[in-house]
């Protein structure tokens, strides 16, 4: 099984405020899956499940979950993942992840 690229969504909700999340995965397991572990972390806290809607979480006064996400080309996530420091003016990585393989394999 190939590394497959995907742009995937994190969906918050701060009352009427409704932002979404983008960012980058690769990956050889389940997108599912990989989505829904980056949804948890998002804040890197212990995830606090709303009771009432299974994969909406709270964070203080509002939620998250997960948008979706979408399989684009490698040459698409490179072109994007190249732009993001300049789109997010941060030199981290925090909107990139790499799940289950080396990024080179």
């Amino acid at each position: 099984m190939s590394i497959k690229y995907y742009l995937a969504h994190i969906d918050e909700r701060h009352g009427e405020f409704e932002p979404t999340i983008s960012y980058l995965f690769c990956t050889k397991l389940d997108p599912s899956v990989v989505a829904d572990i980056q949804v948890k972390q998002w804040y890197n806290m212990e995830p606090d499940e709303d009771p009432d809607r299974e994969g909406v979480y709270w964070n203080d006064c509002m939620t998250y979950s997960c948008g979706g996400y979408s399989e684009i080309k490698k040459e698409t996530y490179e072109d994007i993942k190249n732009k993001l420091p300049e789109l997010h003016n941060a030199e981290n990585d925090k909107y990139i992840f790499v799940f289950g393989e080396d990024k080179n394999d």
